[in-house]
């Protein structure tokens, strides 16, 4: 064996090295980045959640004050009553939507939640993208919501101003 194949042989031995750390290096690089991406996608997980909450919270809140009011009225007298017949479908309509909204949003948190499998960042993306709508659409609802009980909360007043005039005439 000459000289030449002696650093042949180290030159393959050198290369098998550095092969080996190479393919090292790369495998660690695409762990870290799966991990960063995995890390990104959690983030990105726990504020759709939070956003969902928030959602929830809001439309929380205006079923609240409908319901608060829905018991006040219901202990008004029968008159009062037939004065804002006109004006129930707060009760009627526009809270059963509010709830059937917050199911939803139990929901979609619950789904979130136990997602089963594997989630991209696309996925979540997606998911978020379209809560975010939702969100404004939320508070449309509840400031609908604010307006509508202001204006029962009016007219009841003045139903119990005419009732109680005419009960003193």
């Amino acid at each position: 064996m000459n000289t030449s194949d002696i650093v042949a042989i180290f030159a393959v031995i050198i290369s098998f090295g550095s092969f080996y750390i190479g393919k090292k290096s790369l495998d660690f690089a695409i762990e870290m980045q799966k991990a960063t991406e995995r890390k990104l996608i959690e983030n990105e997980k726990v504020e759709l959640l939070k956003q969902i909450s928030n959602n929830k919270s809001i439309l929380n809140n205006a079923r609240i004050e409908i319901g608060a009011l829905q018991v006040n009225f219901s202990i008004e007298p029968q008159s009062v009553k037939e004065l804002m017949k006109n004006y129930t479908n707060i009760f009627t309509e526009f809270l059963p939507t509010i709830e059937k909204a917050i199911t939803l949003l139990e929901n979609d948190y619950a789904n979130l939640v136990n997602w089963r499998g594997e989630m991209s960042y696309s996925d979540i993306m997606q998911n978020k993208s379209s809560n975010n709508e939702a969100l404004k659409q939320y508070e449309n609802s509840h400031e609908q919501a604010i307006v509508c009980i202001a204006i029962f909360k009016e007219k009841l007043k003045q139903a119990n101003n005419y009732v109680n005039g005419e009960a003193s005439s």
